[in-house]
């Protein structure tokens, strides 16, 4: 792990229902591409596990984590 970043800002995602798999694909190419934003660390995306434990949320559609220096740089 990085020392060095010290601001994580995590987002999630609903999908509304009929969501396409052309609309996934649209969506997750925005995301890669947003996470090219100069002030980014580093970045990760993806779907729930699925783990089926009752402290586990796995109603998103996806998660966004990103890794900033500093909270200006968020």
């Amino acid at each position: 792990m990085d020392n060095n970043i010290t601001f994580i800002h995590t987002v999630f995602f609903w999908f509304k229902e009929g969501t396409t798999q052309a609309d996934r694909a649209k969506f997750e190419q925005g995301m890669t591409q947003l996470g090219t934003c100069p002030t980014i660390e580093s970045f990760r995306f993806g779907k729930p596990a699925g783990t089926p434990r009752a402290v586990v949320d796995n109603s998103y559609t996806y998660a966004w984590i990103v890794h900033f220096k500093t909270g200006a740089d968020q």
